[in-house]
């Protein structure tokens, strides 16, 4: 192998009619190209085999691209660090080999964004919450306070666990409330795992038709439980979330 030697980074698949934007770069400031086949387009790069792609860089320059080709239409992203041989290893392997299940994704996505919604309690409202609500945390908390942190230890131990029990317990309320609302003006929608003191991370597929009536309830919510919940949406991004594994 020589450093001359390259390969196809694939940064997406697209409708075959979708005009990619001229003086588009990617990894390694690389020219975007598409390479086509049957009504489907890969966008792709090359890039040296003899360098060490991943780095932030090219992790930015990889969803500087997807943020683009979003803006054109439908778009299927394609995992960070994915490269085939050449052309042909292109057509063949993800094109040709999986246009059934392109040519649906495309179809579901059309007309639809991605949106990244996140919630998260405020710490100090949420641990008063659980204290006012559980007689054994009121009384465990007290009596750890000041304590010697070695012969506390259990009692610690075990107001850690009721603490974190209690807040999973709000977590699943409350982060059905919020879905209860939301869910209705979404097409899809994938749940992220939440610890701490998250209350919900999900992922959501949206009409764009529905998008600014999707902000608006959003909003409408937000400024309900902002003294204990603090809620931020992303997007519109790249569906990531709704491309198959691609």
């Amino acid at each position: 192998m020589t450093d001359t030697e390259t390969a196809c980074w694939v940064y997406a698949v697209v409708p075959a009619s979708t005009t990619v934007p001229d003086a588009l770069d990617g990894v390694g400031s690389a020219p975007v190209r598409t390479i086509v086949h049957e009504g489907l387009a890969a966008v792709v790069g090359d890039v040296d085999l003899g360098g060490s792609p991943g780095s932030r860089a090219d992790l930015l320059a990889h969803h500087d691209v997807l943020d683009t080709l979003r803006t054109t239409g439908p778009v299927v992203p394609v995992q960070f660090g994915s490269v085939l041989a050449d052309d042909g290893d292109v057509r063949n392997s993800l094109l040709e080999a999986r246009a059934d299940v392109l040519h649906d994704l495309l179809e579901q996505l059309a007309g639809r964004s991605q949106l990244n919604l996140r919630a998260r309690y405020v710490d100090d409202v949420v641990l008063g919450e659980v204290v006012r609500d559980d007689p054994r945390v009121a009384e465990l908390r007290q009596r750890t306070q000041g304590a010697d942190e070695t012969t506390s230890y259990v009692e610690r131990v075990r107001l850690g666990e009721l603490v974190a029990e209690a807040i999973e317990h709000k977590r699943d309320d409350d982060a059905a409330m919020l879905l209860d609302r939301v869910l209705p003006l979404t097409a899809g929608h994938v749940l992220r795992e939440t610890g701490g003191t998250d209350v919900l991370d999900v992922a959501l597929l949206v009409d764009d038709e529905l998008r600014a009536e999707l902000e608006d309830l959003l909003e409408s919510l937000a400024e309900g439980v902002h003294e204990r919940i603090r809620m931020q949406l992303v997007g519109p991004v790249a569906p990531f979330d709704f491309a198959g594994g691609i």
